[in-house]
């Protein structure tokens, strides 16, 4: 609380990536005293495409020695150069790759009975699968992180892992017990209906909690194998909304984007969740979260101004 957020829009075309809002810096929601002296965030309430609003002019006594410092100012002060920055930066570095990291691989993954080799093959009907010229994006190595999507008994692990090098597949084997609690009692039967905002009494087990816990740190654990300073990692979806805050206790500089594929709840419903500030302060870890539509935008934007 008490602490601005900045963000900005973007377009998307059919699935794909059109272009950022048409000016300079960012959007901010500033912080604010209420009468009762609890501080927190002010979200615009109507914000308009490409339409940057001005700033509103600073309170402070004329009497004053000196007045508060401007945004540029503190940037200048503390050495960053504010989120307009931190967006910016989420460029791969030089000789870097993008890590994309979502709970199940865009492939379809069968054994065959006759050789018990592997047959590995893209995905096409995933939200992730890569098209057959999408080799590299923008000239850059692309690293795929997730569950395989099938039962792999664990002597097996091995010899999977291999064939998925070719695919440039790295895959996260989770024990069969915590990833039925993990997917089913906390992503599908709580997090599932929450974000699409319907409210299930019960849904919500601690256990199921320490699960989603688990997997989270499992899947940062397999991120860090592989990391390098200069790649860029951008999760996936509402499985993994632990895994920034996770990455960024192992890496402080790391670049890290998140993308929810699922709509964000209206705050009152979000409200319901138990574990709603733990979400949002790891999802805040990311250097840019972004959603499918500015309704969800404004979900999460006012969810963060109720936090206290």
């Amino acid at each position: 609380a008490g602490v601005s957020i900045q963000y900005k829009y973007l377009l998307f075309c059919e699935g794909r990536f059109e272009r950022w809002e048409a000016f300079d810096g960012n959007r901010t929601i500033g912080a604010a005293t209420s009468r009762a002296g609890s501080r927190h965030s002010l979200v615009p309430p109507d914000d308009e495409l490409d339409v940057l609003p001005a700033p509103p002019e600073p309170r402070w006594s004329a009497g004053a020695s000196t007045p508060p410092p401007t945004p540029a100012g503190l940037a200048e002060a503390d050495g960053t150069t504010g989120v307009s920055g931190q967006l910016s930066a989420l460029d791969v570095g030089e000789g870097g790759s993008v890590i994309v990291v979502s709970y199940i691989l865009p492939l379809l993954i069968t054994r065959e009975r006759e050789t018990a080799s592997w047959a590995i093959d893209w995905n096409l009907d995933s939200v992730l699968a890569r098209r057959a010229s999408a080799g590299r994006a923008e000239g850059k190595r692309v690293l795929w992180i997730g569950c395989p999507g099938v039962a792999v008994a664990e002597a097996d692990r091995a010899s999977l892992t291999e064939a998925l090098v070719h695919y440039s597949a790295v895959p996260v084997f989770l024990e069969p017990e915590t990833q039925k609690v993990f997917y089913t009692d906390f992503c599908r039967a709580f997090l599932w209906p929450v974000f699409h905002n319907v409210i299930k009494a019960g849904a919500y087990s601690h256990s199921a909690w320490r699960a989603y816990c688990t997997v989270n740190r499992q899947f940062a654990d397999k991120v860090v194998e592989v990391y390098e300073p200069s790649d860029l990692i951008w999760a996936h979806d509402y499985h993994l909304l632990l895994l920034p805050s996770f990455l960024l206790r192992r890496h402080r500089t790391a670049h890290i984007g998140l993308f929810l594929h699922s709509p964000f709840p209206a705050s009152d419903v979000f409200r319901s969740v138990a574990v709603r500030e733990e979400l949002l302060r790891a999802m805040l870890h990311a250097d840019m979260v972004g959603f499918l539509l500015f309704e969800y935008t404004r979900g999460f934007l006012t969810s963060c101004k109720l936090m206290n």
